[in-house]
């Protein structure tokens, strides 16, 4: 499965990787077992990384039903929610766009920025750029080792 996050409680966020092609059945599996996962807040920031996209599925009807079940529970949030993308790649920015358009229709509490480059990530989150690519590099591996768990 092209989808895996992992959660950093000690730093508040919330680390999301995406590859490969990605279908909407994908990011739904990530999106339903986040709000699962033991360590789940609603205070987490979020990093999405989306640089080793190479193909997703447009179907935007079915990505905004997709974001609205995600705004059920993040209205419950009691501030913004920070997702930051890391879109290096045109096909990555190109993906970022699609979601983040629909996010724009949706009162959900989300603010999401796209960034290309990773201190720019780590700034907006407030995160040393060190810390931040030692996270992304935890998820990527946990993404190539299957874990089960996020």
């Amino acid at each position: 499965m092209p989808g895996h996050f992992r959660i950093f409680p000690d730093q508040g966020l919330a680390v999301f990787r995406y590859w490969g092609h990605v279908r909407l059945r994908d990011y739904e599996d990530v999106v339903c077992r986040f709000p699962e996962d033991p360590d789940f807040s609603l205070d987490l920031k979020h990093l999405v990384d989306v640089s080793d996209i190479v193909r997703f599925e447009r179907n935007p009807l079915k990505l905004m039903l997709l974001q609205a079940r995600i705004a059920e529970y993040t209205t419950r949030a009691r501030s913004e929610i920070l997702s930051v993308v890391l879109a290096p790649t045109e096909t990555g920015r190109k993906a970022a766009q699609m979601v983040k358009a629909s996010w724009d229709r949706l009162d959900s509490g989300v603010v999401r920025r796209v960034v290309a480059r990773i201190d720019d990530a780590a700034l907006l989150l407030g995160i040393d750029e060190a810390e931040v690519r030692a996270m992304l590099e935890q998820t990527r591996l946990g993404a190539e080792g299957g874990e089960t768990r996020g």
